[in-house]
């Protein structure tokens, strides 16, 4: 579950230009969210985001373009309404990163920029072959 270990293949992979198509999940953000411990959760989504910034800029440096989506919410929502920990998903709509628990990096090669942004993720993939 380690998001230094994911982003280390990743770049490594990255780095070797032998895929047209990486795709990985980090976990942290989804399963410390389900402990309920907000400081565990803040620390997850911090090291998540870390290891993304390293795979954006093997992207770069090797011709990628990085998507970034997710299935579900939980790290943007710890606390329950009567007070004490929320540890389900959540079905939020996030509108920014700090709100999705599941964080998938999808990668792939010469792909047109203009055919992303909040589309459904299987024909956007599709249409990058």
């Amino acid at each position: 579950m380690s998001s230094v270990g994911v982003a280390d293949k990743m770049v490594e992979q990255l780095n070797a230009k032998k895929h047209p198509f990486i795709m990985c999940n980090f976990a942290p953000p989804d399963m410390v969210g389900h402990t309920g411990i907000y400081e565990a959760a803040v620390k997850a989504v911090e090291a998540t985001d870390t290891a993304i910034g390293r795979i954006y800029e093997a992207c770069k440096k090797n011709g990628y373009i990085l998507m970034v989506t997710a299935d579900h919410g939980n790290a943007e929502k710890m606390i329950a309404p009567d007070g004490g920990k929320h540890t389900a998903h959540t079905c939020n709509k996030g509108t920014n990163l700090e709100s999705l628990a599941i964080t998938i990096i999808a990668v792939c090669s010469n792909f047109d920029l203009n055919a992303s942004v909040r589309k459904p993720v299987p024909p956007l993939l599709i249409s990058a072959f």
